[in-house]
């Protein structure tokens, strides 16, 4: 089994500054991690792209992943709101475009190519994980918007 971390950020300034990062534990207790860097974006954007760029850089694996996040947004819309979307040629209830649909989009097939379980964490509890990716994404926003 693997445990994935994820957690995006965003700087809601007039450039809307954003980051994801993820942290890999495998079964053998090593790490692997990444994060990235994006302009004009927004938070739920970064939350999104911080699974599926952690998702991706398993390499096709056939264990099993737990995807921990503290976003309720990339949590709920993976275990409740997918499938509905999905039987409704992908718009919400009231026939209104999804925001984000790329990324969903991109998770949905994710999600069928693995073997995948989303767990949510409350966000500055004390998780290890949580708190090292929060950190990588704030670090990697900082970074970027000092170039």
């Amino acid at each position: 089994m693997i445990k994935l971390y994820t957690d995006g950020a965003c700087r809601n300034h007039i450039k809307k500054d954003g980051a994801w990062a993820y942290v890999c534990i495998m079964e053998d207790k090593t790490e692997t991690d990444g994060s990235g860097y994006a302009e004009d974006t927004t938070n739920n954007r970064m939350e999104l792209q911080a699974a599926i760029e952690g998702i991706k850089s398993l390499n096709g694996t056939m264990d099993k992943i737990i995807v921990y996040s503290d976003s309720k947004y990339l949590v709920d819309g993976m275990n409740l709101w997918l499938k509905n979307w999905r039987n409704r040629d992908w718009k919400k209830r009231d026939n209104t475009e999804i925001p984000n649909l790329d990324l969903w989009q991109t998770l949905n097939c994710l999600n069928a190519d693995f073997f995948i379980s989303w767990s949510w964490v409350r966000s500055h509890n004390g998780n290890y994980y949580n708190e090292i990716v929060d950190k990588m994404a704030v670090n990697c926003i900082e970074n970027y918007a000092l170039i």
